[in-house]
């Protein structure tokens, strides 16, 4: 229940202390509570404090080696230290246990974007959508990496096919915002988080360490952003 309550906090109030205590006090109450250690992770992954994170993150696997979550969310963490190869290393191994781990594949697919391995990238996306053709969330990274590599017309063609698909189904702004950045549409990205944070979802609060937004955190809209959401 600390635990349930912490992640309400967390990721849709922006209640960062609150969450991190709830988190906190369920370790107190069980030890050898993975879920527990886990959401601590990512929390502390949010605030920059990579080495806890980490430990956190290394703790909850050894306590449950066979969650599908945490060996993905292992991945995520060192995602977020920027150590991309050993995120490759993790991703591959959770496919391993879980070839048709949607998530995974995509989460493989951003860590190769970041090492500038395109091709790669772009085969795990479309590994990705053929697992489900219209996951907006590994189009937008899709299309982030289209971008990234220079391919300016297919990511307009994947932003394309997301607000196509928006006409029927909900998509995130935040996903369409991942794409405007990769394009260099500064105005439009913002745009989009603006509504991302009015819907109060819970993914701005890794804007810190997320790589996909590093060329926006010169704007003083940024700054704004992070304070709005909680974090300093």
């Amino acid at each position: 229940a600390h635990v349930a309550l912490a992640a309400v906090k967390l990721w849709r109030e922006f209640d960062l202390p609150g969450g991190e205590r709830g988190f906190r006090k369920a370790i107190d109450l069980n030890p050898g509570y993975a879920t527990a250690h886990l959401w601590l992770s990512l929390y502390l992954a949010a605030v920059e404090m990579i080495d806890e994170s980490l430990s956190e993150i290394k703790l909850a696997h050894e306590l449950d080696p066979l969650s599908r979550v945490i060996n993905l969310n292992l991945a995520r963490v060192f995602y977020f230290a920027r150590q991309y190869d050993e995120s490759i290393e993790q991703c591959r191994k959770t496919i391993e246990m879980y070839p048709d781990y949607l998530i995974a594949h995509r989460r493989l697919g951003i860590a190769y974007g970041e090492k500038g391995m395109f091709e790669e990238a772009e085969a795990e996306f479309k590994k990705t959508l053929s697992l489900s053709a219209t996951d907006t969330e590994t189009m937008s990274a899709m299309g982030y990496a289209y971008a990234a590599a220079g391919r300016i017309e297919d990511a307009r063609n994947v932003l394309d096919r997301i607000l196509e698909i928006s006409k029927e189904a909900y998509v995130s702004p935040y996903s369409l915002a991942r794409i405007h950045v990769g394009l260099g549409e500064i105005d439009e990205a913002f745009e989009q988080l603006e509504k991302t944070y009015q819907e109060r979802h819970g993914i701005l609060i890794y804007l810190k360490v997320e790589a996909a937004f590093d060329r926006i955190r010169s704007d003083p809209r940024f700054p704004d952003l992070l304070r709005r959401i909680g974090l300093r």
